[in-house]
């Protein structure tokens, strides 16, 4: 059986794929706004104040148009 976790990575991992899934499944003016295309990917691995580290799935930072990130 496949491993889900990487197939969704790979999934996930394309900013092109994730701006298309936006787009159709996130309707409403305020998507507008959005400067998908300038979508960067974020660094997803975390520290704890304990030394505890956290490997996050993956975050991305949208740009709004007026030049705000969401």
């Amino acid at each position: 059986m496949a491993d889900h976790d990487s197939l969704y990575r790979r999934l996930f991992d394309n900013p092109d794929m994730v701006g298309e899934l936006l787009r159709e499944f996130l309707a409403g003016p305020w998507l507008d706004d959005l400067d998908l295309d300038g979508m960067t990917r974020e660094n997803a691995t975390f520290h704890a104040a304990t030394g505890d580290r956290r490997e996050g799935d993956m975050v991305w930072r949208i740009p709004r148009r007026d030049g705000g990130d969401t």
